[in-house]
């Protein structure tokens, strides 16, 4: 039951990561349904984390920590793939598109 556990955190860390590089290079003029999608799959893994604990039952703070870094993840994943979306030139350029999508969203 403890594998199972790792197992779904794991595969809810790599569906935040997906999601973010895919909405951070593609989501300029993309479909609001795709945003929506990765919301709620995310919101799932979240809730399946929170509720499905493994038989050794961790304690309610890293469970929640665990689930809590699904969505940061996911914004820093997004912030880092969105420069590729429009091109850079330059190292400093490219930070500074990173910044810029953390502060203001991908476009």
């Amino acid at each position: 039951m403890a594998r199972s556990f790792q197992v779904l955190v794991s595969l809810g860390y790599l569906a935040a990561i997906g999601s973010g590089v895919f909405l951070g290079l593609v989501w300029c003029g993309g479909y609001v349904w795709h945003e929506q999608l990765a919301f709620w799959t995310l919101a799932a893994f979240a809730a399946a984390i929170l509720t499905l604990p493994p038989y050794w039952t961790p304690r309610i703070r890293y469970r929640i920590l665990l689930a809590a870094l699904l969505p940061v993840l996911f914004l820093l994943s997004q912030a880092l793939a969105s420069p590729f979306y429009l091109g850079f030139g330059t190292a400093s350029e490219y930070f500074a598109g990173v910044v810029h999508a953390l502060r203001y969203g991908p476009c």
